[in-house]
């Protein structure tokens, strides 16, 4: 295991160089219809608005009265302001955090600016929202807000223990299924369409608009669910970082046309610099392959970019049972790896990116708040802290835990534009 700029851990793959380079604004058009929702809240979105509130989800004894003042951050010596952040470590981001994951009912949503067929333009939510654990930890709402984007032909089923990792890290997590055809699939403009309406649903719709952060978002894709996320980001500011899982772009399937662009080229002549991870498998085969997968993705990156290969996995070893999709009879797998250590890694990266670039707002100070660990108890607490995190430091903290935890996996680490 190694990652370049940094300390060489051992591995027998040479790290490739991303220079920085000058770009000009551009990236897909924008529909002039952007913005527009639904005129009203469905019967549906009523239910699923009482469905929540009548939970335990900050509740205070009383089905439905929601206190508020239990979303503010704890008031303990240990996420108290004046402790200084030199005072507390680096948590396990390989483990689940300390709240609960709490998945709401499914919900389907008709898009009302997507230009295709009405059966294209549904779409079929699961949302997962933090709740309180065992451990006294609570964090201010609304949270950032994080939604996946499956691959294609893929159920969104397939990364429930992604959303589930997530929530209990304090995000609100969101992922999303639509109609597709192996034949005939939906343009990636038409998708990229259902995806901005999506996080405009997660802001209007109750409870979800009550809890998220949807001008705080990461989106995050798997296989062409990343080039859908990457070709969103780049034209809509409300989104803060991306984590791409063993992206593709333009492949045979769907030729480089104005329908199909190509998301390397959006996101290397985007003015944003996005921040990207990338998580990608090295034994992708026809599936993800190597001329149109994750090296493209970091080398076109021109924010800080953080790419984790894992060395002999299959382009569906990141999904939670890939032999119960279709897809599952075609893209091979690695020999020596199992999918869970596949999984696990994923996560881990997963996480410690969410907290290192995402910026989860304390109302009470207008810091920001983070999850830490807290040397005397042991246990992970809210903390205010304004620091970025994303440096070589935290990086190869991560990288560590990494090694520690995956034991002989065998894992590439780099990154570029990251002080």
């Amino acid at each position: 295991m190694h990652y370049c700029n940094g300390t060489v851990v051992g591995s027998e793959i040479p790290c490739s160089r991303n220079t920085r380079r000058q770009h000009v604004t551009q990236g897909i058009s924008t529909p002039a219809n952007r913005g527009a929702g639904p005129s009203r809240a469905s019967r549906r979105d009523f239910l699923f608005s009482v469905s929540l509130l009548s939970s335990t989800l900050y509740a205070d004894g009383q089905r439905g009265d929601v206190r508020a003042q239990e979303l503010d951050t704890v008031d303990s010596p240990s996420t108290s302001r004046g402790a200084g952040p030199e005072e507390f470590e680096m948590p396990n981001y390989g483990e689940p955090g300390p709240l609960k994951a709490v998945k709401l009912p499914r919900l389907e949503h008709t898009c009302t600016t997507c230009n295709t067929s009405a059966d294209r333009c549904r779409i079929r939510i699961s949302a997962w929202v933090p709740q309180q654990g065992s451990q006294a930890i609570q964090l201010e709402r609304p949270f950032p807000l994080a939604i996946i984007t499956p691959g294609f032909l893929i159920s969104a089923d397939q990364y429930t223990s992604y959303a589930e990792r997530l929530a209990s890290w304090g995000y609100a997590v969101v992922a999303y299924d639509s109609v597709q055809q192996a034949l005939d699939p939906s343009t990636d403009l038409a998708c990229v369409d259902l995806l901005e309406e999506l996080i405009l649903w997660c802001k209007t719709s109750k409870p979800m608009g009550m809890v998220c952060d949807t001008e705080n978002v990461m989106l995050i894709g798997h296989s062409r669910g990343a080039k859908i996320s990457t070709l969103t980001a780049v034209r809509d500011e409300r989104i803060k970082s991306l984590c791409l899982i063993d992206p593709v772009d333009v492949t045979v399937y769907t030729p480089l046309s104005n329908d199909f662009p190509s998301a390397t080229d959006a996101l290397s002549h985007n003015h944003r610099n996005i921040p990207v991870c990338i998580i990608g498998g090295g034994n992708g085969g026809d599936c993800a392959p190597s001329e149109s997968s994750f090296d493209l993705y970091y080398r076109s990156a021109t924010g800080p970019a953080w790419q984790t290969v894992v060395e002999d996995a299959g382009h569906l070893q990141f999904l939670d049972n890939r032999s119960a999709t279709a897809m599952g009879l075609v893209c091979q797998a690695g020999r020596s790896i199992a999918d869970s250590q596949v999984e696990d890694v994923t996560r881990s990266i997963m996480v410690a990116w969410a907290e290192s670039v995402m910026v989860r707002q304390s109302h009470s100070d207008m810091a920001r708040q983070r999850i830490v660990k807290s040397p005397t108890t042991g246990s992970l607490v809210a903390m205010a802290d304004s620091r970025m995190l994303l440096d070589h430091d935290f990086i190869g903290t991560v990288e560590k835990q990494m090694a520690d935890n995956a034991g002989n996996l065998k894992t590439n680490f780099q990154f570029t534009n990251i002080v």
